[in-house]
C-alpha cells in the first residue's frame, strides 16, 4: 500500500492550479473506475465471466480491427450448418 503522507505534501507544494487540475483528474478516475461492493463477497473463478478475467487484455493490440465481424471474408463459413 502507498503511503499518504509524502503524496499529501507533494500535492501541497503545487500550485492551486495544479491542485484543481489534480481534483479534476481524481474526479474523472472516480467515474472510470467506479467503486464496486464486491469486496465482502467471495467471488470464485466458475462465478466469473471470461470478460471479467480477460478485462485488461482487451483492445491492448494496436493495429488490427476492433471487431472481427468488420473483416467479412473471414467470418466466411461460420454460419453455416
Amino acid at each position: 500500500m502507498i503511503s499518504i503522507e509524502p503524496i499529501q505534501n507533494d500535492i501541497q507544494t503545487l500550485p492551486p492550479e495544479a491542485q484543481d487540475l489534480l481534483i479534476d483528474f481524481i474526479q474523472l478516475l472516480k467515474k472510470r473506475y467506479p467503486e464496486t461492493k464486491t469486496e465482502n463477497i467471495d467471488v470464485s473463478p466458475e462465478s466469473r465471466s471470461f470478460l471479467e478475467d480477460a478485462h485488461e487484455f482487451i483492445g491492448c493490440l494496436e493495429g488490427r480491427p476492433g471487431d472481427l465481424a468488420t473483416n467479412k471474408k473471414y467470418l466466411e463459413g461460420f454460419s453455416t450448418e
